[in-house]
């Protein structure tokens, strides 16, 4: 699978559950970003399971700029 941005959330949050044959995260995050809309997603309600995400894939890649105006690393 492959997610930019909310959609790379969103398997995130899969990964915790269910193992996939690989994942590419692009432009991540782990929290709400003090956003009104991220925070009605509800992705970020309950701590994030790490071991799961990491465990549950294959191969896991991440994309992510130092000089992204808007997703900090």
């Amino acid at each position: 699978m492959i997610g930019h941005s909310s959609g790379a959330i969103a398997i995130m949050r899969l990964l915790e559950m269910q193992r996939l044959a690989g994942a590419v995260l692009v432009c991540p995050y782990h929290t709400d970003l003090g956003e009104e809309n991220e925070k009605a997603s509800h992705y970020f309600d309950e701590p994030w399971d790490w071991k799961s995400i990491k465990n549950n894939a294959e191969i896991l890649i991440q994309f992510s700029s130092t000089n992204d105006e808007f997703i900090p690393i």
